[in-house]
């Protein structure tokens, strides 16, 4: 498909089918490598290629506009990435990775309540996105809510035990919550 038609298919919105990423049938497999590996360097590289997987989402439209929000994202531009990561929701609202790039942008703007919102929208559609969760623990902190940060770090850690950043977190957190910190 060119450039112009997957550009015409999203200014006009065509309903084109979409493979949704997160039922992706080479998720399954990954998933339980990922839970067995006692390699934190295998864990990290399944949990790549997990990620990769979540960003395909089958059509062609609604990867342009990922790359483009990705595109934005990077260069600072938070406004046109929410309008980006916008649209992919509104033409694929099945697409987990949408609703979780739309909750990072809105998060980077400072719209807390919104990006929590989209992330969970993320987790409805793959509960085992434990980048989503990672995200969420984050929205979570920033709302003051420690509580469900810590629980949305512990799920993370289930579905992917190789977060050390997170499990080092997490475990911060656990004690400050238990009034054991120091």
């Amino acid at each position: 498909m060119t450039r112009a038609l997957i550009a015409l298919s999203v200014i006009l919105g065509l309903a084109l089918p979409l493979a949704a990423a997160q039922d992706d049938p080479r998720l399954a497999p990954l998933f339980q490598e990922l839970g067995r590996t006692a390699s934190p360097d295998e864990g990290q590289r399944l949990g790549r290629e997990i990620a990769a997987i979540w960003l395909e989402s089958g059509r062609p439209d609604i990867d342009l506009l990922v790359s483009e929000g990705r595109q934005f994202l990077a260069s600072g531009d938070l406004h046109h990435a929410v309008d980006r990561f916008r649209r992919v929701t509104l033409l694929a609202p099945d697409f987990a990775e949408g609703w979780n790039k739309l909750g990072h942008a809105f998060f980077l703007v400072g719209d807390y309540v919104t990006a929590r919102d989209s992330v969970l929208m993320a987790l409805e559609l793959e509960p085992r996105h434990f980048l989503a969760l990672g995200g969420l623990a984050v929205i979570h902190l920033r709302l003051g809510e420690e509580g469900e940060a810590l629980d949305a770090m512990e799920r993370a850690l289930a579905v992917n035990p190789h977060l050390p950043g997170t499990r080092a977190q997490a475990e911060r957190l656990r004690l400050k919550l238990e009034g054991r910190d120091t």
